[in-house]
């Protein structure tokens, strides 16, 4: 749940601090005395190094609460990877659907509510079942148990957005053309060194990676 969540945040934090003091003592002492929030705090230089509770290395739950953070952490990356791929500033605030696709992803959702919206900076989550119609005009990630949904309406300029996307897929697939061409020459095949084959031949699946996300991306504005 969420209190648990935290406590393994904090001790994550206190752990940190610890480590980065050596290499910067008055920043790590600053953030010290601001999360301890207290004048009688002792000091991080001298302060006792934390203890791990039971409950995190002696407990029958610790690989389902280590397996739910991971969750946790998974659905935040997607979700900044979503907001990243919508070209949205940082601090712009979303709202996300969540799908919890079985009874433990509606668990984990519902008790970590406030560490995800906090986490990916969202203005609103919704937590819905596997039954529930799937927004439209929207983008997408998917992990085993959870599917995450950005609508984009309100956020961006769909007629402007596709504009930009025809014209990047223009660009890729003159790179995709271009570098086939360059590989299927039998003299550039014969004189070129390996290393420059291999580097053109990278060159040329991560345009064409590039091309299929694109493409992926297009299919969701219309």
């Amino acid at each position: 749940g969420d209190a648990n969540t935290l406590a393994i945040l904090n001790h994550v934090l206190e752990v940190s601090l610890r480590l980065l003091h050596p290499f910067m003592p008055f920043l790590s002492e600053e953030i010290w005395a601001q999360l301890s929030k207290s004048q009688t705090a002792v000091a991080l230089c001298i302060a006792d190094w934390p203890t791990v509770g039971a409950r995190f290395i002696a407990s029958d739950s610790a690989p389902d609460a280590e397996r739910d953070f991971a969750n946790i952490q998974e659905i935040v990356r997607l979700t900044r990877n979503l907001r990243a791929e919508a070209n949205l500033p940082a601090g712009k605030k979303l709202n996300v659907v969540l799908f919890a696709l079985n009874e433990n992803a509606a668990r984990v959702l519902n008790e970590n509510t406030s560490i995800l919206t906090h986490l990916a900076n969202l203005e609103s989550l919704t937590i819905a079942d596997v039954s529930t119609p799937r927004p439209q005009n929207a983008l997408s990630a998917a992990l085993p148990e959870v599917e995450i949904f950005l609508p984009l309406e309100g956020l961006i300029d769909v007629e402007k957005e596709t504009a930009r996307i025809h014209k990047e897929i223009e660009g890729k697939e003159k790179d995709v053309a271009r570098l086939t061409a360059k590989l299927s020459n039998p003299q550039f095949a014969e004189k070129a060194p390996p290393e420059i084959i291999a580097k053109e031949e990278g060159k040329l699946a991560e345009s064409r990676s590039t091309l299929d996300k694109l493409r992926e991306r297009l299919s969701t504005l219309r």
